[in-house]
């Protein structure tokens, strides 16, 4: 993992939170975008917007996309619920 790409991906209040969604199980683009516009705090109006924070956090290895044969979807999932990130080795370390 990149130490600058995680760092850039997680300072977006909106990537936190897709972070947070993703949590539980994994979700398409749609539904990560449904539960953003439950929330209080975020405010996005086009599901790009979602689409394109996902994509960043894929790109940072933060989440991963796959395609799901039975709902024939493309899904997200996060793979890692906690990670370490060292400011003085500029590292990323996963907590199991």
């Amino acid at each position: 993992m990149d130490f600058a790409a995680v760092v850039a991906a997680l300072n977006s209040p909106t990537r936190r939170r897709i972070t947070q969604i993703l949590s539980t199980h994994a979700l398409t683009a749609k539904e990560v975008f449904t539960a953003l516009q439950q929330s209080v705090d975020i405010q996005l109006t086009c599901r790009e917007s979602a689409y394109k924070a996902l994509e960043k956090l894929v790109a940072a290895e933060l989440v991963t996309k796959f395609y799901d044969n039975k709902g024939k979807a493309i899904r997200y999932q996060l793979t890692h619920s906690k990670i370490l990130l060292d400011l003085i080795q500029s590292e990323v370390n996963f907590i199991t």
